[in-house]
């Protein structure tokens, strides 16, 4: 085990990164090595911050990646997601705004400010 700290201390976002920025085809396996079983969030992560990462699958052994590009493109805004009722879904688009929907929509902004400094 490398005792530099910096190689120590690597996030595992910043593993995959370094792995895909050879721009080849990497397995899931190859991933799940330096990303963990969450490999999935780190591409999503990566993903958000605009980096374009393409996939393939590879029946039956799963997908395979690789970074389209080393440079990053625009990253994704972050999204408040809000949970409704089929029904309080449909009166929003009928224009209609009731309590519970606004109350919804109260909760799930908390819930993003209290979360914005994550990704």
């Amino acid at each position: 085990m490398s005792t530099d700290f910096a190689e120590v201390n690597k996030t595992k976002r910043q593993r995959v990164l370094e792995l895909l920025n050879d721009l080849q085809w990497h397995t899931h396996v190859e991933l799940q090595v330096v990303g963990g079983v969450r490999y999935g969030a780190r591409l999503l992560e990566l993903k958000r911050l605009g980096y374009l990462i393409d996939d393939q699958s590879l029946e039956p052994q799963g997908k395979r990646y690789r970074l389209a590009s080393t440079m990053r493109g625009t990253p994704q805004a972050k999204r408040v997601k809000v949970f409704l009722t089929k029904e309080e879904a449909q009166l929003l688009l009928e224009g209609v705004t009731t309590l519970e929907s606004r109350n919804a929509v109260r909760d799930a902004l908390a819930s993003y400010l209290a979360n914005e400094h994550k990704l």
